[in-house]
């Protein structure tokens, strides 16, 4: 399928500049060095110019700040990384409806309560007093628990697990692999070894929320686990029982979050990042990939807990001064 030019800055609302005299068909958008013909390529980066003079592309997605390079047939933004979300959604979306089925190899239970306009595929498993929504998209292998909650317009992909009592909101995306409400990670010691406390709480995914593949978030202790609506999650994020995350926080991949962990309103948490249990993180923290969390972090700023890296020898040579710096302090 072929998106003429001009359509695309109407609905990326651009400006169009360096026209050819005929229309011009956009087929697909891809980046400046693999572009063929009659693709739209995207550039904000000066660091690129050298690959925008070598690029096949047909049109370019342009920030207005690097307009003034660009000599192609171009779509000039103020925010083109919005333009650009615009039109990928435009030229990939499937104008035909949701259209209603449901698998007769699915299992459904008689007590579960299914909306309007919704899709089961095969193997998905539907337990007692579920109440799916409409609009719902369930693919083959996903597990939906007891009195589980799933509202309007949610999308579970394959092998996705719901636990019991779980409660999922509207316009919620669960990617594959993806675990929500499991057994939280409880145990006392004792002389004969470790006794597993039970884990009754639920875990909440408030509205607009998505959750990466493979990520597994355990349901509360007694209190919920609560996952606050707008939050974004990567693939591979453990998050332990009891925690809570407010809105519009966003955590990249393999991030690992202890029990009973507060985190607040729009804070950024970089991949491979450690937080320990009971820790609290205030709302607009940045912290930086790889950074180990304990205690508290104050409102508003960002946070790096890397050493840089060095060459392994020189890096031995600074950690055995590190080491011996507590002899200098108290020397001095």
């Amino acid at each position: 399928m072929s998106f003429e030019l001009v359509e695309l800055s109407k609905i990326a609302d651009t400006e169009l500049d360096n026209l050819p005299d005929k229309p011009l068909y956009i087929k697909n958008i891809k980046s400046l060095k693999y572009a063929t013909k009659n693709s739209l390529s995207f550039f904000v980066n000066k660091k690129y110019l050298d690959d925008y003079q070598n690029s096949n592309a047909s049109a370019v997605l342009v920030s207005k700040e690097l307009s003034p390079y660009i000599k192609k047939p171009k779509l000039v933004s103020s925010d083109p990384y919005d333009a650009l979300i615009k039109i990928i959604k435009y030229i990939s979306s499937d104008s035909k409806s949701l259209v209603s089925f449901i698998s007769d190899k699915a299992f459904i239970s008689s007590s579960a309560s299914l909306g309007k306009n919704i899709v089961i595929h095969p193997n998905a498993y539907i337990g007692e007093k579920s109440t799916i929504s409409d609009n719902v998209q369930i693919y083959p292998g996903v597990f939906i628990g007891k009195n589980v909650s799933i509202d309007k317009n949610v999308i579970l992909y394959p092998n996705v697990t719901i636990h019991d009592n779980s409660i999922i909101g509207k316009n919620c995306i669960l990617n594959s692999g993806s675990i929500i409400g499991s057994d939280g990670f409880g145990w006392i010691k004792r002389e004969k070894g470790w006794i597993k406390v039970p884990q009754i709480g639920r875990t909440l995914l408030r509205d607009d929320c998505e959750v990466g593949s493979n990520t597994v978030i355990d349901r509360g202790t007694i209190q919920d686990t609560i996952i606050s609506q707008g939050v974004k999650l990567d693939n591979n994020i453990q998050i332990g029982h009891n925690c809570f995350i407010d809105e519009k926080t966003i955590i990249a991949g393999c991030v690992g979050i202890a029990g009973s962990v507060h985190i607040g309103k729009e804070c950024m948490i970089g991949g491979g990042v450690k937080i320990s249990d009971h820790s609290v993180i205030e709302d607009n923290v940045i912290v930086s990939g790889g950074t180990v969390v304990y205690g508290k972090l104050k409102k508003n700023n960002r946070y790096t807990g890397v050493f840089p890296i060095l060459l392994h020898d020189v890096w031995k040579k600074n950690a055995v001064f590190i080491k011996k710096l507590k002899n200098y302090i108290f020397k001095a």
